[in-house]
C-alpha cells in the first residue's frame, strides 16, 4: 500500500494520543492502525538513549 504524506503527516501525530488516552497495551509484532486497512507494524527494542530501558518503534510504512 502506498501512503499519502497528508495521511501519515495528520494521522501519526494522533497515534500517541489515542493509544495513552484508551490504555492500550502494545506487543511486539502486533499492527495498529486507524482502519482495517491500515496497518502500522509495531517493535519493541533496547532505547539508544537509556541502554536500560526499552522503545516502542510503529513503522507507518
Amino acid at each position: 500500500m502506498i501512503w499519502h504524506i497528508e495521511i501519515v503527516w495528520v494521522q501519526a501525530p494522533t497515534l500517541p494520543c489515542y493509544i495513552i488516552s484508551s490504555g492500550l497495551v502494545l506487543k511486539d509484532g502486533e499492527t495498529i492502525g486507524f482502519s482495517a486497512e491500515q496497518k502500522w507494524q509495531i517493535s519493541h527494542s533496547k532505547s539508544v538513549y537509556a541502554p536500560s530501558e526499552f522503545s516502542l518503534k510503529i513503522d507507518i510504512q
